[in-house]
C-alpha cells in the first residue's frame, strides 16, 4: 500500500513589517490578507493542512489572537530564522511536502501551487519553484520541497540570508535536485504583491471586481488587466523584490515619505 503523502502549506506571516505594518490583517471586502489567502489556498486539489508560521515573541500577540479567532492553525517559532520556524513547523505536522506561501501574496493560485506539488512528485525533486528566474507576477511566488531536503538544509545552511529567506540554500546548492516552472512569456515586471500601501490599492481594485468572490484565476486577473490598466498604476513605479536589497533604514525612510 502506498503512503498518502502529508502536503502541508505553511504560510510565513507577521505584523511587524518595516515597509507596511500590520499589513497581513489588512481588509479587502471584510476578509483580511491571511483569510483570503486561506480561503484561496484551500481550492488546491492536493494540500492536506494549512498552517500560519507566526514568531513567537510578545509583538505579535495580535496576530496569535486574530489567527485564533478566526480558527486558523498557527505555529509559533523563531523571528528571524524563518527556515528553523519552517523545519520545525513541518516536523511538528509530520509533513512530507511543504509548500512555503508568504504572507504578503493576497493572490495565491491554487491551479499553480497544485503544478508544482505534481513537478516535485512527479519527477522525484527535492525542490520546485516558480521565481528562480521570475516569470510569473509578483505575488505568486510559490516553492515546494521535500521534508528531507528541508532538513537538509535546515541541517546544513549558515549564512543569515539563507536563514532568514528560507528556499534560497536550494537554489544556490546544486546537489539538491531542484526545478523551475517559468510562464510562457515573462510577466515578472507584473506587481499584484503587498509590501507598501499603494499595493494594497491595486489589490483592492482587483478583488472589488470580482465582488464578493476571493476565488479566480489568476489569468482573470490579467484579462481584468487589459480591459482596466488603470487598476494597477498606483504600484507601477515599485520594483521587483525591492525589499531584498534595501536596508531597514532604507525601508523605513521611504516609509516615512510615503506617509
Amino acid at each position: 500500500m502506498v503512503k498518502k503523502l502529508n502536503i502541508t502549506a505553511i504560510v510565513q506571516a507577521r505584523l511587524n513589517s518595516t515597509r507596511f505594518p500590520n499589513k497581513v490583517l489588512e481588509k479587502i471586502n471584510g476578509k483580511t490578507i491571511l483569510e483570503v489567502i486561506s480561503i484561496r489556498l484551500r481550492e488546491s486539489k492536493l494540500i492536506n493542512d494549512i498552517i500560519f508560521a507566526i514568531p513567537g515573541t510578545p509583538n505579535e500577540i495580535l496576530l496569535k489572537k486574530f489567527l485564533v479567532k478566526s480558527k486558523l492553525n498557527i505555529f509559533e517559532g523563531n523571528e528571524n530564522d524563518v527556515l528553523d520556524r519552517y523545519y520545525n513547523c513541518a516536523k511538528k505536522n509530520k509533513s512530507d511536502i511543504i509548500v512555503r506561501i508568504t504572507g504578503d501574496c493576497a493572490l495565491t493560485d491554487a491551479s499553480i501551487v497544485d503544478s508544482l506539488i505534481n513537478t516535485l512528485i512527479n519527477d522525484k525533486l527535492d525542490f520546485v519553484s516558480n521565481y528562480s528566474p521570475p516569470t510569473f507576477p509578483d505575488g505568486l511566488d510559490v516553492s515546494v520541497c521535500t521534508y528531507n531536503a528541508l532538513r537538509k538544509a535546515w541541517n546544513l545552511s549558515t549564512s543569515k540570508p539563507d536563514r532568514e529567506h528560507v528556499m534560497n540554500y536550494f537554489i544556490k546548492k546544486n546537489f539538491f535536485k531542484t526545478k523551475n516552472i517559468s510562464y510562457k512569456s515573462n510577466l515578472s515586471a507584473e506587481r499584484w504583491t503587498l509590501d507598501w500601501p499603494e499595493d494594497l490599492i491595486v489589490l483592492k481594485k482587483i478583488f472589488n471586481n470580482f465582488k464578493k468572490n476571493y476565488i479566480f484565476s489568476w489569468k482573470e486577473v490579467l484579462k481584468l488587466k487589459k480591459k482596466h490598466p488603470e487598476y494597477f498604476k498606483a504600484n507601477m513605479h515599485i520594483a521587483r523584490s525591492e525589499g531584498s536589497y534595501l536596508s531597514n533604514s532604507q525601508k523605513l525612510k521611504l516609509r516615512k515619505k510615503k506617509n
